[in-house]
């Protein structure tokens, strides 16, 4: 599946060359100008297009982060978040299919990789951490729903603004622990104590 890529249609000059052939004097001609650049391309999706354009190894990336949603997501949604992730691997095989070969590239192509299979380990694991699970299952269900209304031709923008929304959870660091000093454990078996006397 290739990306589409836009065509301009250039208006037609021949009216005017044969205006300008019949004409006793020369008009003077006028210098061309750059046509103004086109508008961007604004998919109907509740995921705002990102300015720049993804890799095919960030497609890969985004595919990994909705498999592991799939996979471990569970609640309201899960189900439909499932089904459409098998929605996305039919409609964007050929895209997909170029996604990985870029990230097998990445890692020195299929024949070195041991490489690709550590990234991807730890790429799943990034997305499996427990403390995030919430947000992700959330945004996660939110990006497939957006990546059905996608046009092939502003993919890669998309790809590029899920990434953001999809790694977001996990910018901020797990909670702490409350630390276990010495004072703390000294003072456990103390009570413990008390209660036994008590008794």
């Amino acid at each position: 599946m290739g990306m589409r890529h836009w065509r301009y249609a250039a208006p037609s000059m021949g009216l005017a060359l044969v205006l300008a052939g019949c004409a006793t004097h020369r008009a003077p001609v006028a210098e061309a100008t750059k046509a103004p650049p086109a508008p961007p391309i604004v998919d109907k999706a509740d995921i705002p297009l990102s300015a720049k354009a993804a890799t095919l190894s960030q497609i890969w990336h985004m595919r990994v982060a909705l498999n592991v949603a799939a996979l471990a997501c569970r609640g309201p949604g899960s189900s439909a978040l499932v089904a459409g992730y098998n929605r996305m691997l039919h409609k964007r095989d050929a895209l997909l299919a170029m996604a990985q070969e870029a990230a097998y590239a990445d890692y020195g192509g299929r024949s070195k990789s041991n490489g690709y299979d550590s990234a991807m380990t730890r790429l799943y694991n990034h997305y499996a951490q427990p403390f995030a699970q919430a947000d992700f299952c959330t945004t996660a269900q939110r990006v497939q729903r957006a990546e059905e209304k996608i046009a092939e031709a502003s993919y890669r923008q998309f790809v590029a603004a899920a990434l953001d929304d999809l790694d977001a959870p996990f910018a901020a660091p797990p909670p702490l622990r409350p630390a276990v000093t010495k004072a703390t454990r000294a003072a456990t078996p103390a009570r413990h104590a008390r209660k036994r006397r008590r008794r």
